[in-house]
């Protein structure tokens, strides 16, 4: 079996996990979270994969999360933010 090449960049909407249950210190929490920078994380992601698309199997970009409403990260439409963080998906990947 021969061995794959992967780099699989990582972004998300939001994060607060450790608030639910509490964690104290140890919560992680992103803060400053908005569409735009969300849109600019996934070109980062895109760029990474540009990058390294030589040497890549395949051409993955992992986003988390669809509705972790709990953990704060979620893409679903909601009233804060509407359909903002989807638009910015569809800006990026046409």
């Amino acid at each position: 079996m021969q061995a794959r090449n992967w780099i699989i960049p990582f972004t998300l909407a939001s994060w607060w996990a450790g608030i639910i249950p509490p964690k104290g210190k140890n919560a992680i929490v992103i803060k400053n979270q908005s569409p735009e920078v969300f849109k600019h994380s996934l070109t980062w992601g895109i760029q990474k994969l540009d990058e390294f698309s030589e040497v890549l199997d395949d051409r993955i970009l992992f986003i988390n999360a669809w509705n972790e409403w709990a953990e704060g990260n979620y893409l679903e439409p909601c009233i804060q933010n509407g359909y903002s963080y989807l638009e910015k998906v569809k800006e990026v990947f046409g």
